[in-house]
């Protein structure tokens, strides 16, 4: 259902509805271990910025926390009532957020296992969480059509964005912090100036609803991808497109290419 990449772009993590996680060598493609816990399907995954936790989610209403160096689980965090449809860590690795379908996101202290907020106000599933690159905004994306934003540091609201005209699937910031880009069931890929709230630009082109969208690593390109079986890569500057075709089938996720930076990031 979801792959995640660690931090080094050595690891490849899976989620799958048969109720494992599997880890994989990115370069060789040879199968390393596999996570057995969850109680149902896994709908998320997530690497700690600085590679030494795994967070995995799901049907089971629960998140594992994971020792990458013994693949043996830390702790088991409890709270949401419902699916747990997907995890990111601040980009510090000290604090997990999570998108339950019990309409609430929820902030969680990764190491220690301790409930820091419950993010209440949202009508629907929350589908999607996302931190700013700085750390000091998380983003919520849900089927009441909105997206909002808190503060990650005392669990309050900042603002609300309307918009969409169907379920928000997921709200997702540019590397840099300046722009954010949404996606939903309205077939559109909307891109925002967070900070005002204000629309800059509504991408059509998709036949149908939209599963995931990430910027470029240099803010320049946004790639998305749909039910429709395309990816349509977007050009921040002007919004123009160009389409990927060949899919069979549910274009479910696309992911970043892994590069090496300073940080090891």
């Amino acid at each position: 259902r979801t792959v995640a990449y660690s931090p080094d772009g050595t690891i490849l993590a899976s989620a799958s509805s048969d109720r494992t996680v599997r880890l994989w060598d990115a370069h060789t493609g040879e199968r390393i271990t596999v996570l057995y816990g969850h109680a149902d399907l896994v709908r998320a995954v997530r690497f700690s910025p600085d590679g030494t936790l795994l967070a995995t989610a799901g049907a089971d209403t629960t998140i594992r926390i994971w020792d990458v160096a013994t693949w043996t689980t830390l702790r088991v965090l409890s709270g949401h009532t419902a699916n747990v449809e997907w995890l990111a860590f601040r980009p510090d690795g000290m604090m997990l957020a999570s998108a339950g379908w019990d309409n609430t996101a929820r902030l969680w202290n990764p190491r220690t296992g301790q409930a820091l907020y419950t993010l209440t106000g949202h009508e629907n599933t929350v589908d999607g969480v996302a931190f700013s690159p700085d750390g000091r905004v998380l983003a919520s994306a849900s089927r009441d059509r909105t997206i909002r934003l808190w503060n990650p540091d005392d669990g309050t609201l900042s603002r609300v964005i309307a918009g969409h005209t169907d379920t928000v699937r997921s709200a997702t910031f540019a590397p840099d912090g300046s722009l954010m880009v949404s996606i939903s069931d309205d077939r559109t890929v909307r891109l925002w100036d967070w900070r005002s709230g204000t629309e800059l630009a509504s991408l059509t082109g998709h036949e149908k609803w939209l599963e995931s969208a990430y910027f470029s690593p240099d803010g320049k390109t946004i790639l998305s991808a749909s039910g429709d079986r395309t990816i349509r890569l977007w050009q921040v500057a002007d919004t123009s497109t160009a389409e990927t075709a060949g899919h069979e089938s549910t274009v479910e996720s696309v992911t970043r290419p892994w590069a090496p930076s300073r940080s090891g990031a």
